[in-house]
Parts: C-alpha cells; structure tokens; sequence
C-alpha cells in the first residue's frame, strides 16, 4: 500500500514540473508577445548557437540528476519512502 502511495506522490510530482517547464510561456518582445518555442525568427548560426547551448546545459543537468540519484541510492532515501527501487 505504501509503495501504490509512493508511486502516485512521485507521478503527482512529476506532473506539475513536467506542465510547468512544458507550458508554453509567452516571451515579451516589442509590443507582440512570441512563444518562447517559436524560433522562426532567429538567423541559422543563432539556432545552432542556441543548440549547442541547450545541449551542454541538458548535459549538465542529466550529471547532476544522475550524482543526486546516485546520493538516493547510496543512502537509502528511496527505501524510506517506502519505494522499492528508483
């Protein structure tokens, strides 16, 4: 019962930081707000600069994800919370 528990905690979570980072937020620019998804507007070299950026900062992120849930593991924390595995 306590692993069901977990496991809806851990979901609930999940969505609201997956809806909130997925969330299409206006950017202002000017008087015309632009979803910060759209980048027709930006030149070729400005989209693979923008690339290159997001790929380095997700491979930081994905490190440190992976250190913290390694940290998880090593103490335990995830059998507290009455979770059998990651």
């Amino acid at each position: 019962m306590r692993a069901v528990a977990c496991s809806r905690l851990l979901r609930a979570r999940k969505s609201e930081v997956y809806a909130a980072a997925m969330s299409l937020r206006a950017i202002s620019t000017g008087d015309a707000p632009r979803n910060r998804y759209d980048l027709s507007h930006l030149s070729d070299g400005e989209v693979l600069a923008g690339t290159r950026r997001a790929v380095g900062a997700s491979n930081q992120l994905f490190a440190d994800l992976l250190a913290h849930l390694a940290e998880v593991e090593t103490r335990g924390i995830h059998r507290a919370k009455a979770c059998s595995s990651l």
